[in-house]
């Protein structure tokens, strides 16, 4: 099975987008705050990205349902 072929189905391309637009907010988004504003990283900056980004799916499932 290719990856486009894969792709072509709504729920796996809502999937890949939800994830790697979360992933990318968190990581990059998250990151680049806590060092050019902060100039620092948080301890345990893993974790809160984790959570973050697990609201952020769950709120967007619901969305998506209405």
């Amino acid at each position: 099975m290719k990856i486009s072929n894969w792709l072509e189905q709504p729920r796996h391309l809502f999937w890949v987008l939800q994830l790697g637009g979360l992933a990318a907010w968190g990581l990059i988004g998250k990151y680049g705050f806590s060092v050019v504003v902060l100039e620092e990283i948080a301890p345990h900056y893993g974790y809160y990205v984790a959570a973050i980004t697990t609201i952020a799916v769950i709120l967007s499932l619901g969305l998506r349902i209405l």
